[in-house]
């Protein structure tokens, strides 16, 4: 099912780039219009990479730490969940 999610994300990509709406062609420079919407596939590209390169390090990060003891866990757990102050960072 992730395959065809992909495979359709893809071809939802490809109808978007092929049509160039008025809009952004309105100053009549179909070169800058192209190069605006290939900016706007990268950026969209880059973004959705990034989510799942974040989504995947937290699943790998969960795995190593189902591996440690339980108590080693619900340490790091726990001090990565209250928030930081100043008084408890590091100033060099």
């Amino acid at each position: 099912m992730a395959a065809k999610t992909k495979q359709d994300a893809i071809v939802r990509l490809q109808l978007e780039t092929a049509a160039l709406p008025s809009k952004i062609a309105g100053d009549g420079d179909i070169v800058l219009a192209l190069l605006s919407r290939a900016r706007s596939l990268i950026d969209r590209i880059a973004t959705r990479r990034h989510a799942s390169n974040i989504a995947r390090n937290r699943v790998e990060t969960r795995r190593e730490l189902a591996k440690l003891p339980a108590r080693v866990r619900n340490d790091l757990l726990l001090a990565e969940q209250q928030p930081v102050t100043l008084s408890d960072r590091v100033v060099s």
